[in-house]
């Protein structure tokens, strides 16, 4: 019987995700950027990833909603087959590059932890590795700031940016506090929020480093050029200095919108997700039936549904949801996708039973032949993708 290495650093994560408290204003929100507090959600929905740079009211009661925080438990795997996943799983993690995006890749500031995942990065990983990254030379200036959009990458849910923002002139730069992104060609609007993480530094708050996300309806047709909107705001770079004492409010200026065009690569629309129906993959979770419903892979996320029989026992910290490692298989390769397990959440049906979502990374860059899902109580299978 093995124990996966994870439990302590899950178990210290937890604490301390507990121990965190919203920041109550703009300043308190640089103040926990700088002090590494503001993490891109680990082991939550990918709508959960709403972060608390975002202020709209309807999309803070949306992520209140949604996001479900795992309860972080170690793995112990009970038949002679599960050794072989409980060895990768248990393999010392590769120093992840990103090339010339590598600074963006400091904004995950766990991110060299051996155990950390987050279903964004994981993503961004895979991207990187198959040049599924479009680098962009767009810059605009005005009212002494230049916004430049460094690169994307995107599928039919979503467009990941990375950005920058820089000051020419004494002023120090807050988070962008509204974002709007327009279809160029239909004029319509693609998306009134976006999900971003990023920030200054004490020692240089005159420049910003941020990562988005924009959701799209893939029902709609691929918005093949875009517009983002976002007004910027800004406050003397001498009070952005001091981490104790919030500049008041009659020094922070907030600018006109600015308008960001650009196009998106033609591959981004020409990768179809892939869609399967288990008829088979069966599980017990806490003595209660689970059947994996319905698995989806896009290049950047991978949906799994699951239908249980019956909610779980309840634990100190909600609901007992199952907890689920995702890996990917080819040939006689197994990569894991998430290194931490995910937490689902979801919903009573009709019948009686529960409807649940994960959201995990994408190896559909790297084709691989099946997807192995493995859940924490030791039971594993796998879902042949050829």
């Amino acid at each position: 019987m093995m124990k996966h290495d994870v439990e302590k650093v899950l178990q210290h994560d937890a604490k301390q995700m507990r121990a965190e408290q919203p920041p109550a204003s703009d300043f308190e929100q640089i103040r926990a950027i700088r002090a590494g507090m503001q993490q891109p959600a680990r082991r939550m929905n990918v709508v959960g990833r709403l972060f608390k740079g975002i202020r709209s009211p309807i999309l803070v009661s949306v992520l209140s909603a949604v996001m479900v925080i795992a309860i972080l438990v170690g793995v112990t795997y009970k038949n002679d087959q599960l050794p072989q996943t409980a060895a990768v799983l248990n393999e010392p993690k590769q120093k992840d590059n990103w090339g010339d995006l590598e600074p963006f890749r400091t904004l995950y500031i766990n991110s060299d932890d051996a155990n950390y995942s987050d279903p964004t990065y994981d993503s961004l990983n895979i991207a990187i590795k198959h040049n599924y990254v479009q680098r962009m030379n767009t810059s605009v200036t005005q009212n002494g700031l230049t916004f430049h959009l460094n690169a994307v990458t995107a599928d039919q849910k979503q467009v990941i940016y990375f950005f920058t923002i820089e000051s020419h002139t004494d002023q120090g730069i807050l988070y962008p506090r509204i974002i709007r992104f327009i279809n160029a060609s239909t004029h319509q609007v693609v998306s009134e929020g976006s999900s971003t993480w990023g920030g200054t530094s004490l020692e240089n708050p005159k420049f910003y480093r941020g990562i988005g996300i924009v959701p799209l309806d893939p029902s709609q047709r691929f918005p093949n050029k875009m517009t983002g909107h976002f007004q910027l705001r800004t406050a003397k770079a001498e009070l952005l200095k001091n981490a104790k004492v919030a500049p008041p409010q009659s020094e922070i200026h907030t600018l006109p919108i600015f308008k960001i065009p650009f196009d998106l690569a033609p591959q981004f629309s020409l990768q179809q997700s892939q869609t399967y129906y288990p008829k088979d993959m069966e599980y017990t979770w806490e003595n209660i039936n689970l059947q994996i419903t319905k698995v989806e892979l896009l290049p950047l996320s991978t949906k799994i549904e699951m239908r249980l029989d019956e909610l779980p026992p309840p634990i100190d910290y909600g609901v007992n949801y199952p907890r689920v490692y995702l890996l990917s298989e080819k040939g006689d390769t197994l990569t894991p996708i998430n290194r931490s397990p995910n937490s689902g959440g979801g919903g009573q049906t009709a019948d009686g039973s529960y409807h649940l979502e994960y959201e995990f990374g994408s190896d559909m860059l790297s084709d691989p032949d099946g997807l192995r899902i493995v859940l924490t109580n030791g039971q594993e299978q796998t879902l042949h993708l050829h």
